[in-house]
């Protein structure tokens, strides 16, 4: 069986954030992941989009235009 559960690790003691339905003794393996943040794309916020006034547009359109000149 494999699953995939989140922890905290302190004090060199893994800590589950949620408790997993296992016999007592069982061996695992631990496997450490840093998690990585996703960045968000505009795109992500499209929906949004259609709620804006003109000015809110005009002021998006303008930072979307902008945003090369700072890097991903």
């Amino acid at each position: 069986m494999e699953k995939k559960v989140a922890g905290i690790y302190e004090n060199g003691v893994v800590r589950l954030i949620n408790p997993v339905e296992v016999p007592a003794g069982t061996r695992v393996d631990v496997v450490f992941e840093q998690p990585v943040e996703k960045k968000a794309n505009v795109l992500d916020f499209a929906g949004m989009l259609s709620d804006l006034t003109q000015g809110e547009w005009e002021r998006f359109q303008n930072a979307v235009r902008r945003r090369p000149l700072f890097g991903n």
